[in-house]
């Protein structure tokens, strides 16, 4: 395996030639360039706020940078899918002449990917400490939690919440505005400091994403040389992927309902889980998202290095 991974290090000029070409010839004569990866998540994330502002009352302050950082991720995973697929194909004339690694073809694609990724996830932190960190008890709905669209709504016909507190407590004067006393923010509230103290723990995240991607391209890429409908196949299982992973919406919005519970068993969900908590959240992500992730990486990776070694040296012959 070292000396496999030496072999990759040793091609290191030729594949990162070959990353530098895709993104040269992807914006050559391009007016915006590289702004054209990150048009899409934009749009995306005006759009859905527009939406859900009007029609669900969401807090856009909140819920935009929470969909940019999923919308961010989810194209970096998409890419590395769906031109992991084609990976092979793409580098067929190189495997032909240069008896290289075949690893370096997937690799190629999620250096390229991992690109725009980091591009995305930029301006996802910028708008984040932009907008501030975020509660995620604002999310919830359910179980008596208060959706952030309820929370302005008042808590009964015809009286307000000060009489309300005046009838429970008749012995004591009722608060006036200006001996009232300003509500305290509670002890475990982000702070801007916070979010800004857990950015680093992003730095193993983006080395498990790299990782995670890797093998996600030659899985995909070996199946799609052996069964040429994969590509196929795999646009339209991502649809439905979308929608199971919590990236239109928090996940805390869905506790207690079956969506919620299918959502935890989403490997998905515990990978952007790292993303979210220091972006959004302001805290670093807890030992056990970390040991799942990891696990989920890992499992990926050794399933990856097994099918590549069973089908390198036959892959020439189906390409």
């Amino acid at each position: 395996m070292s000396a496999y991974v030496g072999a990759i290090w040793k091609c290191r000029f030729f594949w990162l030639s070959l990353v530098k070409m895709d993104l040269t010839s992807r914006y050559r004569g391009s007016v915006l360039g590289i702004c054209w990866s990150l048009l899409h998540p934009i749009a995306m994330t005006t759009i859905l706020c527009v939406v859900f502002k009007y029609a669900f009352k969401m807090d856009v302050k909140a819920y935009a940078p929470l969909l940019f950082t999923g919308l961010t991720f989810w194209g970096f995973f998409s890419s590395v899918v769906v031109q992991g697929c084609g990976c092979f194909f793409q580098g067929e004339s190189y495997i032909r002449q240069f008896p290289a690694p075949m690893a370096i073809y997937p690799l190629r694609t999620v250096l390229g990917s991992a690109f725009h990724f980091a591009i995305g996830l930029l301006l996802a932190i910028g708008i984040a400490l932009l907008a501030g960190p975020t509660d995620p008890r604002q999310f919830a709905g359910k179980d008596g939690r208060q959706h952030p669209a309820q929370a302005t709504q008042p808590s009964g016909t015809g009286k307000t919440a000060s009489s309300s507190a005046s009838c429970a407590i008749p012995n004591e004067p009722a608060t006036t505005p200006e001996n009232a006393t300003p509500a305290q923010p509670p002890e475990d509230n982000p702070t801007r400091i916070m979010q800004l103290m857990s950015l680093p723990t992003l730095v193993p995240t983006l080395l498990l994403l790299l990782l995670f991607g890797w093998s996600v391209a030659i899985l995909f890429g070996l199946l799609n040389v052996r069964f040429r409908d994969t590509r196929h196949l795999t646009e339209i299982g991502l649809q439905a992927l979308f929608y199971m992973t919590p990236i239109m919406y928090p996940i805390q919005a869905m506790e207690g309902r079956f969506l919620g519970k299918l959502l935890h068993y989403n490997p998905l969900t515990t990978i952007l889980d790292l993303l979210i908590q220091p972006i959004l959240y302001g805290r670093a992500p807890s030992l056990a998202t970390y040991a799942v992730s990891g696990l989920i990486v890992l499992v990926l990776s050794a399933a990856a290095a097994i099918a590549l070694k069973i089908e390198e040296r036959r892959l020439i012959f189906h390409l």
